[in-house]
């Protein structure tokens, strides 16, 4: 077997364990330092905002490609179209991902009358706080 394929075989493999690994050491600190109930929240966030990337459907990676190459040839009228393109589509799919998580979280809220309000105002500005600064792409 090629050494380049070789090398980049393991550290692909080492990408995908090494995560599993820092989580064994971290999860454990985060749960002491917020608590089980913080921790769950924040572990709920985490875990809605991944689930929202699929929304994204590719669209932040191709409206990159197409304005870099409008760019480049010097065509800032297409550069902007994609732009603008890509940022209608985004807002309209995450304004129907809200809509869906609202009617969701509606349905299902009567279930779970023991969930502290404090609980549900920190979620809040988590989910903005991960969704802008840490956004997972």
């Amino acid at each position: 077997m090629d050494k380049g394929i070789l090398k980049n075989v393991s550290i692909n493999f080492i990408g995908l364990i090494l995560p599993t690994f820092v989580s064994l050491v971290t999860v454990p600190a985060y749960i002491h330092a917020l608590g089980v109930e913080r921790y769950g929240v924040v572990s709920l966030v985490w875990t809605l905002i991944g689930y929202f990337g699929i929304l994204d459907l590719g669209m932040s990676m191709a409206a990159q490609n197409h304005i870099s190459k409008a760019l480049a040839s010097g065509n800032a009228d297409e550069s902007a179209r994609v732009f603008w393109s890509a940022f209608w589509l985004n807002l309209g799919t995450g304004i129907a991902g809200g809509l869906l998580c609202y009617v969701l979280v509606k349905l299902l809220a009567g279930r779970w009358r023991d969930v502290s309000w404090g609980l549900v105002v920190l979620a809040i500005p988590l989910g903005y706080y991960f969704w802008t600064v840490v956004k997972p792409h």
